[in-house]
């Protein structure tokens, strides 16, 4: 079998082994790495370190950092008392607050993990007060989480955006933002009328006490080793109490978050160091805190990334994603290969994460669109995205493991079974759907 054989029967090893054995995936993916790169293809190390995404790694890493602080300083819990105060206790809006809370801090930056991360104990301890159902709740966090991830500011979204530039499609950053924004827009509408919205909307307004919710051990069996023990690193960093007042250091933090955005958007600064600089000035108010902000940052969710896409550049760099186009462009249907590219996401994504997936599956819809000049694009791009991000609520993806880990435990055992049947409805529509919006009708219309 030729390298490029090998190095493609690995990628899925990859996946599967840090699945089932609590091993992270970026440290199996530098481990074949190594064994496909130097022992099989014979490429000498400083090849292979040429294939390290650094700029990825930075933009992961100082945007991390700096909502890491702005977490610990407490400003995000701020932003939220904020908002649940706005809707004076109508409990129907609650849901949408959340919603709309996640869509702000991952478009801003803070990426669908981290903003799942910091929401959901805050969220359901807000349901729990409110008697709404803690699935709903959930969904509609995660779902507003990946409604802001394809941002040029959020990690998914730079990922996306980076993985589309090294495949050479066309820039589509805006589109892919929109397209996702208003799909999980409209799942989380969906989830929210057969979930239990209709009867939130028959309550009047009621007292509510915001705090978040007891974290508890997930269940054995319930996810993968790997993710479990991410989300149990989490739980103390994420468990926050609201601040009563707007203290000087909550006001340098969401200054700094304004100006991370002009800076990246209205000035194209790299948006990683940026994050530093700007995390680096809040720290200096309350210096202290600097240990704790490191400590709490996703190093496992870097290390994954940055091992995921140094494989996928030597799987690129021996013919592997070559040879894997031309085996989907065998389909017979440049647009039947990207709804397998599309479920194959999904499916993927069920179980591990989506920037890992993303990053291993952009490459080939490059090389199948590069050879169809009649399929949109930002379409087929858009549509790849979103499937590979809103299967996340399942229980066995980091997301869903978060929700999963927040909830009571006499609810665990039907939420678990609520969470994988939702997840394994979101693999086919978020797979058939998108490509029916993107693809097939401007293919129709235009």
């Amino acid at each position: 079998m030729s390298v490029a054989g090998v190095s493609l029967l690995v990628l899925p090893a990859i996946f599967i082994i840090g699945t089932v054995w609590p091993i992270s995936i970026g440290v199996v993916s530098f481990a074949a790495t190594f064994v496909v790169g130097i022992l099989i293809a014979g490429i000498p190390a400083e090849g292979l370190f040429a294939l390290f995404p650094a700029d990825i790694f930075v933009l992961l890493a100082g945007i991390t950092y700096m909502f890491s602080v702005a977490r610990q300083n407490g400003t995000m819990a701020v932003i939220t008392e904020a908002a649940v105060r706005l809707v004076r206790g109508r409990v129907a809006v609650i849901p949408w607050i959340f919603h709309a809370l996640a869509i702000v801090f991952s478009a801003m930056g803070a990426g669908p993990a981290a903003a799942t991360a910091v929401l959901i104990p805050v969220a359901l301890g807000v349901a729990q007060q409110a008697k709404i159902s803690p699935l709903l709740m959930g969904i509609m966090v995660i779902h507003g989480s990946h409604a802001g991830s394809m941002s040029p500011l959020s990690p998914i979204g730079a990922l996306v955006n980076g993985a589309a530039a090294t495949a050479k499609l066309p820039d589509s950053s805006g589109t892919v933002f929109v397209s996702s924004l208003l799909f999980n827009i409209t799942l989380a509408l969906t989830a929210y009328l057969l979930l239990g919205g209709v009867g939130l909307m028959r309550r009047g307004s009621e007292s509510i006490r915001i705090g978040p919710a007891r974290a508890k051990e997930p269940m054995e069996g319930h996810g993968s080793p790997s993710t479990l023990g991410t989300v149990l690193a989490t739980q103390e960093s994420t468990t926050v109490s609201a601040p009563a007042t707007l203290r000087p250091q909550h006001l340098a933090t969401l200054a700094g978050i304004a100006a991370l955005v002009v800076l990246g958007v209205g000035f194209q600064f790299n948006v990683g160091l940026s994050a530093f600089a700007i995390g680096l000035l809040l720290t200096a108010m309350a210096p202290k805190q600097d240990t704790h902000a490191v400590a709490s940052m996703s190093w496992s969710t870097m290390l994954m990334l940055s091992g995921v896409m140094t494989y996928i550049g030597l799987v690129t760099k021996v013919g592997g994603m070559r040879l894997l186009s031309d085996a989907l462009l065998g389909a017979g249907s440049p647009v039947l290969a990207v709804l397998l590219i599309a479920f194959v996401a999904a499916l993927t994504s069920l179980f591990s994460a989506t920037g890992a997936v993303v990053g291993a599956l952009v490459p080939v819809l490059g090389a199948v669109l590069g050879a169809h000049a009649s399929v949109p694009a930002a379409g087929a791009l858009s549509g790849v995205a979103i499937s590979s991000s809103v299967v996340d609520s399942s229980p066995l993806s980091l997301q869903g493991a978060v929700l999963l880990a927040n909830v009571e435990e006499h609810q665990r055992r039907p939420l678990f079974r609520r969470l994988m049947a939702w997840g394994a409805a979101m693999v086919v529509v978020g797979s058939a759907v998108p490509l029916l919006l993107f693809v097939l009708l401007p293919m129709w219309l235009g």
